[in-house]
């Protein structure tokens, strides 16, 4: 990632930190609920295009990625594609920084 790229991740990750610690807190338990399952989800679909090509072609189709989705049912991926099919652990990585921070800020 370009730096101008990670600044704007970490500015946009602490504004909404910050904006997610003013909820009250039955509306904040409920969000940080859906933040830790997308994060979840998204690990998962990660762990599965590792090894799986439907899921590769689920994570090309949802995230936009440049991966080419070919070969057998089970298989890694390409070594160029590799990077690629990480790169939704940012997005985990965001939700659960969302999910945590504004708890530990209470």
């Amino acid at each position: 990632m370009k730096p101008g790229a990670i600044l704007a991740l970490l500015a946009g990750t602490l504004l909404i930190v910050l904006l997610v610690s003013r909820l009250p807190a039955d509306v904040w338990r409920a969000t940080q609920a859906i933040l830790l399952v997308a994060a979840s989800l998204a690990l998962l679909l990660v762990a599965a295009a590792f090894v799986l090509r439907p899921a590769r072609a689920l994570l090309k189709a949802i995230f936009g990625s440049p991966i080419r989705v070919e070969g057998p049912l089970f298989g890694f991926p390409r070594e160029e594609d590799a990077p690629h099919v990480a790169r939704p652990l940012v997005v985990a990585l965001v939700c659960f920084v969302v999910a945590l921070a504004p708890t530990l800020l209470r």
